[in-house]
């Protein structure tokens, strides 16, 4: 599938308003792009504070220490992204709820 956003609310040439389809379809495009956008942007960021960090003389190969300097801050990178990532979703879930009158398709059947 390979449409545009703006193809998404194409509707019925009768209808001015897109259908819950057509919707539904941009919404996910939108949420497909900004991850890939997330992606892009973490491993940038990642790329440049391993070299400052950790490439101390730039080389054709790393030391054993720099391999592990890498691998550290990789994984607390990571591990912090993924943190604020969760943060941002509860965020985003507690302010539908509040939009929605306290209905989440996320909590809808829970106790």
């Amino acid at each position: 599938m390979s449409s545009s956003i703006a193809d998404a609310f194409k509707g019925p040439s009768k209808s001015p308003l897109p259908s819950a389809e057509a919707k539904a379809a941009a919404m996910e495009q939108v949420r497909r792009e900004g991850a890939t956008l997330n992606a892009r942007q973490l491993i940038e960021s990642i790329g440049e504070t391993v070299f400052q960090q950790c490439i101390t003389k730039p080389g054709s190969s790393l030391s054993k220490n720099e391999e592990m300097c890498i691998k550290s801050v990789m994984e607390k990178y990571i591990n912090a992204w993924n943190v604020v990532n969760q943060q941002l979703v509860i965020r985003i879930q507690k302010q539908q709820e509040m939009d929605t009158g306290g209905f989440s398709w996320a909590t809808e059947g829970r106790s």
